[in-house]
């Protein structure tokens, strides 16, 4: 019994081993692009688009410095570990602009998604903050009215009236 126990532990500490080897032969073989945007563009990854494409669009959005800019998320588009980057990589990449974070509840998303801080409708979520400026995190545009630029399948920017 002593022997297979020993065994099975060589064998998985073994097999350990060389999954880690393994590993770290892809991670460092296949470097990643050296732009000066290339660590935002992993922290916008879950919203499929990049730094470059974000700011370009925002300033052929004709978008300034002095717009107040607030960041709004439907609960299920996108969860909260990966929604808090693309928070702050928006705040990095438009900075001065003022920006600021929402989420609503939006239909598909389940009891758990839709917290405390979610508000019931992107209206609400926008009343808030008394903004012409929004960044849409989600399937679709909330704001039926309004001048929108598609950016990716889950990045809108809405200019207000």
């Amino acid at each position: 019994m002593t022997k297979l126990v020993t065994a099975a532990l060589v064998a998985g500490f073994l097999y350990a081993g060389r999954a880690t080897t393994q590993r770290y032969c892809e991670i460092f073989t296949a470097p990643a692009a050296a732009r000066p945007s290339a660590t935002i563009d992993l922290y916008l990854e879950p919203v499929n688009t990049t730094a470059d494409e974000l700011t370009a669009h925002v300033t052929s959005a004709g978008w300034t410095t002095n717009d107040d800019v607030l960041v709004l998320a439907a609960a299920s588009a996108i969860s909260p570990q990966d929604l808090s980057p693309v928070y702050y990589s928006v705040g990095y990449l438009l900075y001065p602009t003022h920006v600021r974070f929402a989420a609503w509840c939006d239909a598909k998303a389940s009891t758990m998604q839709c917290n405390s801080h979610a508000a019931e409708t992107p209206q609400a979520a926008l009343a808030r903050y008394h903004v012409r400026r929004v960044i849409v995190v989600g399937d679709e545009n909330p704001f039926r009215h309004s001048h929108s630029n598609r950016l990716s399948d889950k990045v809108t920017l809405v200019s207000l009236p």
